[in-house]
């Protein structure tokens, strides 16, 4: 059971406070993929108090997943991510609720799931399926964080979950790219298609 100490390193924080706090503690967040993104996502909003996490992953622990997927462990090799992760996240804070989607989402299910979120957080390692989450939050208005991250790059669209929910400013239509090697942070300026299929799709 969570108690307001848990949380008391927040509310000193400006734009935030007990306001983004009570904020957070009443929001659902859809998290697609529970990889290497994905599993410091969840560990990170769990910690911070979210009211719910939809966990949407359809693969199995493998052992190539251990050296960066810290919610797995060797013991779980073969078993279902989601159920591992939801248990995990479980014992890390019981007052955050978990909905485990052991499926692969695609078109009536990711718009119901994308509808039953206040926020969605694509950690997917695909296009396909980061195509097909963009459509369903353009088309129910949902707000979408997308990260990436491969070998020494990483990339980040709109900015973080914490900060979308409290209210404080975030960089929409901006890709930020990180590189490891150099140390160093650039941000593109996106632009919306003119005949962008999603933005125009009935």
């Amino acid at each position: 059971m969570s108690t307001p100490l848990r949380y008391a390193r927040h509310l000193p924080l400006t734009g935030f406070g007990a306001e983004g706090q009570r904020r957070l503690a009443t929001t659902r967040v859809l998290l697609v993929g529970l990889g290497g993104l994905g599993c410091p996502v969840a560990t990170y909003l769990t910690s911070a108090g979210v009211a719910e996490l939809l966990l949407n992953d359809f693969d199995t622990v493998d052992e190539s997943n251990l050296a960066r997927q810290f919610l797995y462990g060797v013991e779980d090799i073969g078993r279902p991510k989601v159920e591992v992760a939801a248990a995990r996240l479980h014992a890390m804070n019981q007052a955050v609720r978990q909905t485990m989607i052991a499926e692969r989402l695609a078109g009536e299910a990711l718009a119901s799931a994308v509808g039953e979120a206040d926020v969605v957080v694509d950690a997917s390692d695909n296009f396909a399926t980061r195509f097909a989450v963009n459509a369903a939050c353009v088309a129910t208005r949902t707000p979408l964080v997308s990260g990436a991250a491969i070998r020494y790059e990483g990339q980040l669209a709109v900015g973080a979950v914490m900060k979308l929910v409290a209210g404080l400013p975030v960089h929409s239509g901006t890709l930020s790219l990180y590189d490891a090697i150099t140390e160093e942070w650039r941000r593109i300026r996106l632009r919306k298609r003119p005949a962008c299929p999603a933005c125009h799709s009935p």
